[in-house]
């Protein structure tokens, strides 16, 4: 399957969860108008009170049209219960070969929606966390506006 086929299949999962259901957790970290620097975190605590759903984690990122790059690379740091903590190091991308943006166009800003965790079972009842850091070559993101975690319960309520 090749990358932009992938990438469609991905959006089209992410636009339908997010069609079908009301997420449980929603919170966007705004980035300062100066950019996002490489040793900034962006954390997001939430609490889970339901081990037997599991749920979809979505990361969103918000960026104008002006952004200088195709992909974006994050290093996340999640802590889900019991388990390890997990590392992680993500690509994906914010626009196709031809620079076409993949997110949807909102008014003067660019959102991209991309699915982190399917259907993951949390192990117990309680807070979590979960921390974003921006892993470019440029110290300072420029054009980046806001990062977003929600959390929905996989397929129907």
């Amino acid at each position: 399957m090749t990358t932009v086929r992938k990438i469609i299949v991905a959006l089209s999962s992410v636009l339908c969860i997010a069609c079908t259901n009301r997420p449980i957790y929603s919170v966007y970290e705004p980035i300062a108008e100066k950019g996002w620097h490489q040793d900034s975190l962006r954390t997001f605590a939430f609490d889970i009170d339901n081990t037997d759903a599991t749920y979809d984690l979505v990361l969103y990122f918000r960026h104008t049209e002006r952004f200088r790059y195709q992909n974006l690379w994050l290093f996340v740091d999640a802590e889900l219960g019991q388990k390890e903590m997990k590392a992680d190091t993500i690509e994906f991308f914010l626009a196709d070969d031809r620079g076409q943006w993949l997110g949807n166009n909102n008014s003067g800003f660019i959102e991209m929606p991309v699915l982190y965790e399917q259907a993951y079972i949390f192990d117990s009842i309680g807070s979590y966390r979960l921390s974003l850091q921006q892993g470019m070559r440029d110290s300072v993101l420029k054009e980046m506006i806001a990062v977003g975690l929600q959390i929905y319960k996989h397929g129907k309520e």
